[in-house]
C-alpha cells in the first residue's frame, strides 16, 4: 500500500510541474540574445512556460529586444514575470496534452491497485476516500460527490472522471497564459485563443461522428439514429436559441400588457481585471486576476443587488448575459423589466453597487455602467439580437467575420464554465420544458398551458403560471419528481429526476419509453 501511494506521489509531482526534465535546446536557440549565459537563462525560463506558449512567448521576447536600447532588459523581465506566472497556476502546463492524459490513465490506475489492495486485506474504505481526496485537493479538484463509498472509489478509479476535472484546469491555465502574453485581442486572437477554438471544433466534429455510429433503438422497435435525436433536442444550439428569443419575446409581450419598462444595462469591471488595452499594449494596471476570478466578483455583486432589491421590495425581472471583452475580460448585460415607479430606484442601486470599487478612475462614470431605454419600438429588434450574438451560431444574415466571433465568445464560454444566459424572475424554464414534452408527445385536454408551450407563447404561460415574482409554492403549475432506482455508471441510483406536471392538483407524466443504444453497424 505505502508503494502505490508513493507511485500516486510521483504522479502528481509530474502533473503539478515538479518534474520538468525536458529542455526546449532548440526553441532556446531562436531567441535574440548573443552570449551563452543569456541563452543559459532563456532556457531555465522556457522550460516552465507552456508547450503551446512557448513560440508565441519567443515572440514577444524578440519583438521587445528590437523595441530599444534597453530591448534585452526588458525582454528578461518578460520572461522571468511570465516563468512566475506560470509557477503559480495549479498545473503542469510545461508537458504537453498528450503526455498529461497518459499520466491521468496512470493515475487512475494507481487508484483501481489501491481499491483492489483494501478489498484484499480489509482497509477501511474511508481511509482509502481520505488518501485520495488529498491527492485530488493538491490538484485543485474539489471531492467528488458521490452518494456511496461505492460510489467515490469507482468514481476515483475512473480515468474518465479524472479526465474531466482535470483537463479544464489545464486549459484555463494555458489561456490565463495566453493572457499574460496578450495574445487575446481584438487585433489577434480576439475572445479565446486559437488553440482552444480548434480544440473545440475538433471535439464537436468528434462527437457529430461518434453520434452518427449509433442507433437507439426503441421498445416499439422503432430505431432512429442517435445524432437525429440529438438535433431535435436543446443540446442543438439553433434549438436553444429559439427558445431564448420566445422567452425574451414572451416578457417584451407581457411587459407591454402590463405596464412594465425596459432597459438594456450593461456592467464592466474596474480596469485592474483588464490585460491589455484596445491598442494591443498591456495595461500596466492588470492584476492579474483571471476569468473565472472576475465573473466571480460580478456574480458576488449581482447577489449584493438582489438581496437590496428584495429588502426595498422592488420588483425586477429579466435575463443576464455574459459576454467577453475583446482581451477575454467577462462583462454582463441585463435585460431588465421593471414598474415604471421602481425603474430609476433599481438603476441606481446598479450604479451603487457596481461602481463601488474604483469608482473615480478614468472612464468609470461613463463607462462601467451604461443604461439604455429599450421601449422605443427601433430597439425591439436590437434587444435580443444583441444580446444573443454570443449564444446564436446560425449563419443568417451574418458575415462570416461575425460567424466567428460568435463562434468565438460561445467556445470561451465553454472554456471558462461560465453560463452565458440566464433568467431572473418569471417561472422556471423547466416548466415549460416539461409542459411542451408532455403537449408533444401525448393527448392533451384543452388546458391552455398545453396551447401556450405549442404555441411558443412564453407571455400567456407566464399568466397561465400565476404572473411574475410568485413562488414556486404558490404557482398553479408544479414540477412533480419521483425516485429513478436506475443505477448510474458508478453504481448509484439516479435518485430524484422530473417526471411530470402537477395541473389543478392534477398529475399528467408521460411513461419513458424504453431506449437502447447500439452502434449503428456491427462488425462480424
Amino acid at each position: 500500500m505505502a508503494k502505490l501511494i508513493n507511485n500516486l506521489s510521483k504522479i502528481i509531482n509530474i502533473i503539478l510541474g515538479d518534474c520538468r526534465n525536458i529542455k526546449p535546446y532548440q526553441l532556446s536557440k531562436q531567441f535574440k540574445v548573443k552570449t551563452m549565459q543569456d541563452t543559459s537563462f532563456v532556457l531555465k525560463h522556457l522550460v516552465k512556460i507552456p508547450y503551446d506558449c512557448r513560440i508565441l512567448a519567443k515572440n514577444k521576447f524578440n519583438y521587445l529586444v528590437k523595441s530599444d536600447a534597453s530591448g534585452l532588459q526588458n525582454a528578461k523581465d518578460f520572461l522571468v514575470g511570465l516563468a512566475k506566472y506560470c509557477e503559480q497556476m495549479p498545473i503542469n502546463m510545461s508537458i504537453k496534452s498528450e503526455c498529461l492524459y497518459m499520466t491521468i490513465n496512470e493515475l487512475s490506475e494507481q487508484c483501481k491497485k489501491i481499491i483492489k489492495i483494501r478489498d484484499k486485506k480489509g482497509v477501511d474504505s474511508q481511509l482509502i476516500i481520505n488518501e485520495i481526496e488529498s491527492i485530488a485537493l493538491s490538484l485543485g479538484i474539489t471531492a467528488c460527490d458521490g452518494k456511496s463509498i461505492r460510489g467515490k472509489l469507482k468514481r476515483y478509479s475512473d480515468c474518465k472522471w479524472w479526465f474531466g476535472k482535470i483537463k479544464p484546469i489545464y486549459n484555463r491555465s494555458i489561456e490565463s497564459v495566453m493572457r499574460y502574453i496578450n495574445v487575446i485581442w481584438k487585433g489577434f486572437q480576439v475572445y479565446v485563443s486559437d488553440r482552444f477554438l480548434t480544440l473545440r471544433r475538433e471535439n464537436k466534429k468528434r462527437n457529430e461522428i461518434y453520434l452518427k455510429s449509433l442507433i437507439a433503438l426503441k421498445d416499439s422497435n422503432e430505431e432512429i439514429e442517435l445524432s437525429k435525436i440529438s438535433g431535435s433536442s436543446l443540446s442543438n444550439q439553433n434549438n436553444r436559441v429559439a427558445e431564448l428569443k420566445a422567452r425574451i419575446a414572451g416578457f417584451e409581450k407581457y411587459a407591454d400588457k402590463f405596464g412594465y419598462k425596459a432597459d438594456l444595462i450593461t456592467v464592466t469591471a474596474p480596469s485592474r481585471f483588464h490585460c491589455v488595452n484596445k491598442n494591443g499594449k498591456s495595461n500596466v494596471q492588470w492584476d492579474e486576476s483571471s476569468v473565472k476570478t472576475i465573473h466571480k466578483y460580478f456574480t458576488d455583486l449581482w447577489d449584493c443587488v438582489i438581496s437590496k432589491f428584495h429588502r426595498d421590495n422592488i420588483q425586477v425581472n429579466g435575463f443576464r448575459v455574459v459576454e467577453p471583452h475583446h482581451d477575454g475580460t467577462p462583462h454582463w448585460h441585463f435585460i431588465l423589466f421593471t414598474k415604471p415607479e421602481h425603474r430609476e430606484l433599481a438603476s441606481n442601486i446598479i450604479h451603487k453597487y457596481f461602481l463601488k470599487d474604483s469608482p473615480f478612475e478614468k472612464g468609470a462614470s461613463e463607462h462601467r455602467v451604461v443604461v439604455k431605454d429599450l421601449d422605443q419600438k427601433k430597439k425591439r429588434n436590437f434587444k435580443g439580437s444583441y444580446i444573443l450574438k454570443g449564444i446564436d451560431l446560425s449563419p443568417k444574415n451574418k458575415s462570416q467575420k461575425k460567424l466567428e466571433n460568435s463562434e468565438r465568445m460561445n467556445a470561451w464560454g465553454c472554456l471558462w464554465g461560465i453560463r452565458q444566459f440566464y433568467q431572473f424572475g418569471g417561472p422556471s424554464v423547466n416548466l415549460w420544458r416539461e409542459a411542451r414534452r408532455i403537449a408533444q408527445n401525448s393527448k392533451v385536454n384543452d388546458n391552455p398551458i398545453w396551447q401556450s408551450v405549442l404555441n411558443g407563447d412564453w407571455c400567456e404561460f407566464i399568466e397561465i403560471c400565476g404572473g411574475l415574482n410568485i413562488s414556486k409554492g404558490d404557482r398553479k403549475i408544479k414540477i412533480f419528481k419521483e425516485f429513478d432506482e436506475t443505477l448510474n455508471s458508478y453504481g448509484e441510483e439516479k435518485g430524484y429526476v422530473i417526471s411530470g406536471l402537477v395541473i389543478d392538483e392534477k398529475l399528467h407524466k408521460l411513461k419513458p419509453p424504453l431506449w437502447k443504444i447500439s452502434p449503428k453497424f456491427k462488425v462480424t
